[in-house]
């Protein structure tokens, strides 16, 4: 009785000091929790060291940490946080974008997963907290004309370079990442096609497309033109087909973002992002009669997802070629 009294008196002065060791006294219990993170901190850095993830991933998750979710839970017991909590101070915080939301609440995600698994935890808060869709702008395209007075007024400030890579662009219809990566082995000249299946970031380059899926595209005049003049092009050291004029892999979207707001601006062209280049490249295969189904696989999109964002094209196409029948039938019938 007396050691048993020395022990509960020794166990009661690390708890005051917050440095019980549950399993030095009770170490056959099978509530022994041994290695589990005292607070919501040691659960983050256990979490961060075992991340596998590139380095700027890993600043984003560190800046959200450090400026969203430590201080409001640093010294607390992560167990007994509740999900309405951790869901109430998401909601208050006014995020601006869906896509900074999703990214700043995924270590949090990441977090409790490892605790679930590691069985510090019973049931996952986050569970119920969902990612929200990024809101994507709906589609605004140049018109031919518009494109045109673009790339010349690129080539004659920016240079060749420039001009050539927004060139391919415009008639590839390839997101801007995929065209960072692209190499002069991704072209088939046997077959005329060219194989996307890498993605450019700030993060990196990855061997995965938006869809995760590869896809061959076929060259039509244009966008082959374009990829040999780039070809022609090509320092010494260069990688991909489409760089910075120094050579150097285009890792950011920063100075392809400054040439192509110059340019709009210089046009007199109403702002957009320069996704549309994709945007463009859609519209005028739809305007020009293209299959929707041969479209939507060279875009690495469903049908569905082309009918649905390009509606108001589609539906021009049908009307004009649906309403010229009866002039030909008339015409064909009456004097």
């Amino acid at each position: 009785m007396r050691a048993a009294e020395i022990m509960a008196d020794q166990i009661k002065k690390d708890i005051e000091r917050d440095c019980l060791d549950y399993a030095e006294y009770f170490p056959d219990s099978t509530n022994n929790e041994s290695g589990r993170p005292k607070d919501f901190l040691r659960l983050w850095d256990n979490w961060y060291a075992t991340l596998e993830r590139s380095e700027a991933t890993k600043r984003k998750y560190r800046s959200a940490m450090d400026v969203y979710w430590l201080p409001i839970w640093k010294d607390r017991d992560f167990r007994y946080i509740p999900s309405l909590e951790l869901q109430q101070a998401i909601a208050a915080v006014n995020w601006g974008s869906a896509k900074h939301r999703n990214g700043c609440i995924t270590p949090l995600r990441g977090m409790y997963k490892t605790a679930l698994k590691a069985g510090w935890i019973k049931d996952d808060p986050m569970l119920d907290v969902q990612h929200l869709k990024p809101k994507t702008g709906a589609p605004d395209p140049l018109e031919p004309l518009e494109m045109i007075k673009v790339l010349k007024w690129i080539k004659d400030n920016h240079g060749e370079v420039w001009e050539i890579h927004y060139g391919f662009r415009f008639y590839s219809g390839v997101r801007p990442g995929e065209c960072y990566a692209l190499l002069p082995s991704d072209a088939d000249w046997t077959t005329d096609t060219f194989r996307v299946d890498k993605n450019q970031s700030e993060e990196g380059l990855r061997y995965l497309t938006k869809t995760g899926e590869s896809r061959d595209i076929e060259f039509n005049e244009y966008s082959r033109g374009y990829f040999r003049r780039a070809m022609d092009l090509m320092k010494d050291n260069q990688e991909t087909v489409f760089a910075h004029e120094s050579g150097k892999r285009i890792a950011t979207g920063n100075m392809p973002r400054k040439v192509w707001n110059a340019a709009l601006k210089a046009e007199k062209i109403p702002h957009r992002s320069s996704y549309n280049t994709r945007h463009t490249c859609i519209t005028m295969y739809i305007m020009s009669g293209t299959v929707i189904f041969w479209l939507a696989n060279q875009m690495g999109n469903s049908a569905q997802v082309i009918e649905r964002n390009y509606a108001r094209w589609i539906r021009k196409v049908a009307r004009d070629r649906e309403s010229s029948k009866l002039k030909t039938y008339l015409d064909e019938i009456i004097p």
